[in-house]
């Protein structure tokens, strides 16, 4: 959601009794999507409730696949994470960050649950503003889960990974999951950074040959929005530096390589914009 329209929603509310804001909540259509895979092969399904999100090996009474990536997308409530922190052993703590609305990014262990929340980024056309909305992951034993707000496209690039059969990610483990969804995110990143690059340039051209006070308001804009994306990426970086320093059992000596790469690349963007 883009930040011109957080206090224009917040109005919108203002007033409501809380059944009659439950029942708006309610009514957001929730999609979940369950993902499993291994070397030999990877299988999806969507899913209706939130309580079906099981492993395989529990709803099929087989061996459980070497990964399991759930997505959920759409408005969270207490009755809905409940079942999830039975399912997957997640700790009360963990839930109730689950379901706080704009957090800082930050990462949390949680007894061999990594809990990590931050912003993902889009860039508008249109309105020519980045849109941001929170994002949370959680790595455990075997599966990742994570959570958006909206559905959209910035792990399309990853699922589309999964279904390859040559792809390196069929054959590690969620460790490399959990890797390859930061990675897509600060990819992400650099599309809003190139779009912002497009407009300085269209900005400079538009100052040598016909200046104007609109031309003026465009650039502050414009400014506004760079610090915006600075602002959204520097939190990144402890988190990013909290994954390296290898303090969960989760995350292997090999997958470290890995983020340290998506670390040095948000150092880029930050740089860049400043």
């Amino acid at each position: 959601m883009s930040r011109s329209h957080r206090w224009r929603r917040y109005e919108a509310n203002v007033g409501l009794e809380p059944a009659a804001q439950l029942k708006a909540d309610a009514q957001k259509k929730l999609n979940v999507s369950a993902i499993s895979y291994d070397a030999s092969g990877s299988h999806e399904k969507t899913v209706t409730q939130i309580k079906d999100c099981v492993l395989p090996r529990q709803e099929h009474g087989k061996e459980q696949p070497s990964v399991t990536w759930i997505d959920i997308s759409g408005h969270l409530s207490p009755e809905m994470v409940h079942p999830l922190g039975e399912q997957f052993g997640l700790h009360p703590l963990l839930l109730e960050n689950l379901l706080a609305p704009s957090q800082c990014p930050k990462i949390e262990d949680y007894d061999e649950r990594v809990f990590v929340v931050l912003r993902m980024l889009r860039y508008n056309e249109k309105t020519r503003q980045i849109k941001d909305q929170q994002a949370s992951i959680i790595l455990g034993p075997g599966w990742v889960m994570t959570f958006e707000d909206e559905a959209w496209s910035v792990f399309d690039g990853v699922r589309s990974r999964i279904e390859n059969t040559g792809g390196l990610i069929r054959r590690m483990g969620s460790d490399y999951l959990a890797y390859a969804l930061l990675d897509a995110i600060v990819d992400s990143f650099f599309i809003v950074l190139e779009k912002l690059g497009e407009r300085v340039e269209a900005l400079e051209d538009a100052v040598v040959l016909h200046a104007n006070p609109h031309t003026l308001s465009a650039i502050h804009h414009l400014k506004r929005e760079l610090l915006f994306l600075r602002r959204s990426t520097w939190p990144l970086r402890e988190v990013l530096s909290s994954l390296q320093r290898g303090e969960s059992p989760l995350i292997s000596d090999q997958i470290l390589v890995y983020l340290r790469d998506v670390h040095e690349n948000t150092l880029q963007v930050i740089e860049t914009v400043e």
